[in-house]
């Protein structure tokens, strides 16, 4: 019963977001959005991935992010596992998936741009045109919001660095990974600058621009927004305004 409904559930969601085969998809996740359904994790986690692996075939691609930023501030805490959900450390140990070598923000991967993806510059952050961030943008990605916040995408802090907002600046992070020295370049916050992405701003843009789509899974909202919309759209504000995404 829980099966049939949750799966019905998720078609219609994907349905709503115009989520369809061969789609490239970065998606960013809540899992409560699916423990609302069952706390089996295990069980839900696999429907929901079967259910999304099978509308975008073989033929699209999909991204979890997997970042960890432990490596940053203190080498001997666990830098292998992901920070930011269980659903992508659930994804992480999945065989079809592949994970990005960059040590800060990685990437499971599935589908059919993996090797490019993977291909990405792993000794920055963001802000080159080797960055995986510009990769989704030039393969145009769609970015979904499983039951999590506008704030939380990534490209963001990628369009951040492109626009060169004033609040934050350039840092390299030295680091050994096994026998292998990284210097690595990160975009980091000014000091007593509230540098916290404003979700209802953010949210206000996308919804005046008509570039997302909103949608409801129990009680969470899920969203859905083209790389390239959101790329045009957040540096036209930004080069009018550099601290839109923060004031």
């Amino acid at each position: 019963m829980l099966e049939l409904k949750l799966k019905k559930e998720l078609n219609k969601l994907l349905d709503n977001l115009n989520i369809k085969r061969k789609n490239n998809l970065i998606i960013h996740s809540n899992s409560a959005g699916l423990l609302q359904y069952s706390k089996n994790k295990k069980k839900v986690f696999d429907l929901f991935w079967n259910v999304l692996k099978k509308r975008i075939s073989n033929k699209g691609t999909v991204v979890f992010p997997t970042y960890n930023y432990n490596i940053l501030s203190n080498k001997k805490k666990n830098t292998s596992i992901s920070q930011v959900g269980l659903l992508t450390n659930f994804m992480i140990k999945k065989k079809e998936f592949i994970r990005t070598e960059n040590p800060v923000f990685s990437h499971a991967i599935f589908g059919k741009l993996k090797n490019e993806l993977k291909s990405e510059d792993v000794n920055v952050a963001f802000g080159t045109k080797n960055s995986i961030f510009q990769k989704f943008i030039d393969n145009k990605f769609k970015i979904i919001g499983f039951c999590c916040p506008v704030n939380s995408i990534t490209i963001l802090h990628h369009l951040e660095v492109l626009a060169g907002v004033d609040y934050r600046f350039k840092k390299k992070f030295k680091f050994q990974i096994g026998k292998k020295k990284i210097e690595y370049q990160y975009f980091v916050g000014k000091k007593k600058i509230n540098y916290k992405l404003k979700e209802n701003k953010i949210r206000n843009l996308l919804v005046n621009k008509k570039i997302i789509k909103t949608t409801k899974l129990g009680r969470f909202e899920c969203w859905s927004i083209n790389s390239i919309n959101l790329n045009k759209t957040v540096l036209q504000v930004l080069k009018k305004n550099s601290n839109f995404l923060i004031k």
